[in-house]
């Protein structure tokens, strides 16, 4: 059991950047509540979040946290202890010397509006994902809406944030969020702000990058899945010399840059190309994040002739129970494509 439960995500995000419970905010994606908080200022000022705060002071563990204590007390590596990282000591001395803190890091999603339709994705995360789910007779959950209520947190209480996370649908491709990035900027306050923004890569131009160079600091987080055509075959309506550019021009910006992977059947055989090329370029590779949803594509599936195709890095994740409607879903995404992923992998053509 870990000694110091401490952790500063329910002292200072408001986190809503999650699908399943978006209207509901919480400080982290692993916070689970029975409670429904029907607005951001009433999360803030609850009975539950000022508990969690008392317990996590007291070295008790809120049943709230559950899912952290679950992974620790394994001996991995939980969220609570990733996040500790850079700010925990600093925000814990802070609180317990003042008792007294403001919400300064905000999560958020732009909505659904996406100009990809990757793959691995799902409705609620892409407008184009929906069209092509609905055209093949898959239903999906609604897709995701625009959280209009953080903005105008934001806006409201600017003068308190100091760092802005923000996830799609594709942000680039949202006018709102465009705006507000705007706004941030001509309110003489973005030159304290850091910016994470998680992007496909293919909408950044000139001033997108002036707007970005404006904050602190801009973290750009690259959602790719692959290295070249095997990218834009998994992320549909993607062109990796575009993304390449886009890439090495906010390098040169003096831009964050690192690469996220969703691991899945479709890139788990190509996945070590994408990180050995990251390497190459000095850019930071994060570890990818196995699929979910849809289930057809979880990595675990990879039939077991192609599990000479992964490389070492990546043999942990192989499970061989083959989805039975694994084939079926790559099939019916290439008939609507026209595309053939036996052409793209060559590897395909032991299954396929």
């Amino acid at each position: 059991m870990t000694k110091n439960t401490f952790c500063y995500l329910p002292f200072i995000t408001l986190d809503r950047a999650k699908w399943k419970d978006i209207h509901n905010p919480s400080p982290c994606p692993e916070f689970l509540t029975n409670h429904n908080h029907r607005s951001l200022q009433e999360w803030i000022h609850s009975d539950e979040l000022k508990k969690v705060r008392g317990q996590l002071l007291n070295n008790e563990r809120p049943t709230q946290c559950r899912r952290c204590w679950e992974v620790e007390d394994k001996g991995h590596i939980s969220l609570r202890m990733e996040s500790a990282i850079d700010k925990s000591d600093v925000i814990e001395s802070f609180v317990r010397k003042h008792d007294t803190l403001k919400i300064s890091e905000i999560k958020m999603r732009s909505g659904a509006s996406c100009n990809l339709a990757c793959r691995m994705c799902v409705p609620q995360a892409s407008n184009q994902v929906d069209n092509v789910w609905k055209a093949i007779g898959r239903e999906g959950d609604p897709q995701g809406e625009y959280d209009l209520e953080m903005e105008m947190y934001i806006r409201t209480n600017i003068e308190d944030i100091k760092y802005i996370t923000v996830l799609g649908g594709e942000p680039f491709n949202h006018k709102k969020i465009i705006n507000l990035l705007r706004w941030i900027v001509d309110s003489g306050h973005s030159g304290k702000i850091k910016l994470n923004i998680y992007t496909n890569g293919m909408l950044m131009n000139d001033k997108m990058f002036d707007l970005l160079q404006k904050f602190k600091m801009s973290n750009i987080t690259f959602s790719l899945e692959a290295h070249g055509d095997a990218n834009d075959y998994v992320r549909q309506k993607s062109e990796w010399n575009t993304i390449e550019k886009n890439m090495m021009t906010s390098v040169e910006k003096g831009l964050a840059v690192q690469v996220q992977s969703t691991l899945s059947v479709l890139n788990i055989c190509r996945i070590h190309v994408l990180e050995d090329w990251c390497k190459s370029k000095g850019i930071h590779f994060k570890q990818p994040i196995p699929l979910i949803t849809p289930a057809e594509l979880a990595a675990g599936n990879l039939p077991h002739q192609l599990n000479d195709h992964v490389d070492k890095r990546y043999k942990k994740y192989l499970r061989n129970t083959s989805h039975p409607d694994m084939y079926n879903f790559i099939r019916q995404m290439d008939d609507y494509w026209n595309t053939d992923i036996r052409k793209v992998m060559p590897e395909w053509n032991k299954v396929m």
